[in-house]
């Protein structure tokens, strides 16, 4: 499967740190992803502090472990499996 440059940078940004502008960059992708809306609802009821603490939790710093290591150079130097264990249910491979 090859994804367009659109919906490489929509998964970037699903991805990414939320900043000041992250829940009208959702709602602006609306149109084009539907299955955002339910996402959409939730995270708007939350401050922008707790919806960033998630987002460390989940790809930087989880303790006692970090469920989604969202960068290689962060996995650790033997293979463990949990990367692939991660995005597997996404469709994605490490």
């Amino acid at each position: 499967m090859t994804a367009s440059p659109d919906v490489l940078r929509r998964l970037a940004g699903l991805l990414a740190q939320p900043a000041d502008d992250a829940l009208d960059l959702l709602r602006d992708w609306l149109p084009a992803a539907p299955w955002l809306a339910q996402a959409i609802a939730e995270l708007a009821a939350l401050p922008l502090a707790e919806w960033q603490g998630e987002h460390t939790r989940l790809f930087i710093n989880g303790y006692p472990k970090t469920p989604c290591w969202s960068a290689p150079p962060t996995w650790p130097r033997r293979p463990t499996g949990r990367p692939a264990t991660c995005w597997r249910p996404c469709g994605m491979t490490a």
